[in-house]
């Protein structure tokens, strides 16, 4: 089963997703300085003023996820039902000295390979790991990027608890907001009709066919008749006449005469 939850974390391994879980939940992930140290998605609750929720991290993606590189598949389709993306960004580039702005070119162009809509989720992107020094131009262009696209933006710390307050405020709210949109839209749709439902499932049960096998024997097919004949006992004349009735009220006999079918020729149902 796929992981519902309302918030899912993104971005490349080792940028402080687990961290910034353990600080905000009660989650206790693996935490630790190498890559991939998170292999499957972790919970937490968040408790917030305004409505706690659900929050999961999501193992780090790379580049290539989308097409199954770093069991990347395994890793996206766990993103799919989260209502809204948090977008994890290092500012210090990690030990490879990354651009902040590229990682984050490259996640949102993985989600949009995997999945289109993905693209299209609300996304809140996050400044990680702020607390470092010599970042200042690096969350500035990070900042910039992401209300470019349209994305709310925060900085903070996990590893000090800078800023995440006010962050999980804002998740809260955008939480509700898409939880409202949803129930709104789900009141919206048309009810579901049994009676009609159940209506057209008869109508398709009594429904039959009639195909000629070979020259001079014919074979009907359907639900309602085919329930019919098993549950004939035919070593009882009395109700081989009774079936015979019932197939010629449901139009069997009529069927066959107009596609064809001859006195003597052989009428197949089932194995009879």
């Amino acid at each position: 089963l796929k992981v519902i939850a309302d918030v899912g974390l993104v971005g490349f391994p080792n940028v402080g997703k687990s961290t910034f879980l353990s600080r905000v939940t009660n989650a206790k992930p693996k935490i630790a300085n190498y890559h991939f140290t998170t292999l499957s998605p972790n919970l937490g609750v968040v408790d917030t003023e305004n409505g706690g929720f659900i929050i999961a991290d999501i193992p780090g993606l790379i580049e290539g996820a989308s097409e199954g590189v770093g069991l990347g598949h395994e890793f996206l389709r766990h993103i799919e039902r989260t209502a809204l993306i948090l977008h994890v960004v290092d500012m210090t580039g990690g030990y490879e000295g990354r651009d902040p702005v590229e990682d984050y070119r490259i996640i949102n162009d993985e989600l949009r390979r995997y999945a289109s809509d993905l693209a299209d989720r609300p996304q809140i992107v996050v400044a990680n790991k702020c607390d470092a020094s010599g970042v200042a131009d690096r969350v500035q262009a990070l900042k910039m990027a992401a209300l470019e696209d349209g994305h709310e933006f925060f900085a903070v710390s996990a590893l000090t608890g800078a800023g995440l307050q006010t962050l999980m405020l804002a998740c809260g709210e955008r939480v509700s907001e898409l939880r409202r949109a949803i129930a709104e839209e789900q009141a919206a749709a048309p009810a579901f009709d049994e009676e009609k439902w159940e209506r057209a499932r008869k109508a398709r049960d009594k429904r039959f066919r009639v195909l000629q096998e070979e020259p001079g024997a014919w074979r009907v097919t359907g639900t309602n008749l085919e329930r019919m004949v098993v549950q004939t006992d035919w070593e009882n004349e009395e109700a081989i006449i009774y079936l015979q009735h019932r197939m010629a009220r449901m139009g069997v006999d009529d069927a066959l005469i107009k596609a064809g079918c001859k006195n003597g020729d052989e009428v197949r149902i089932l194995g009879y």
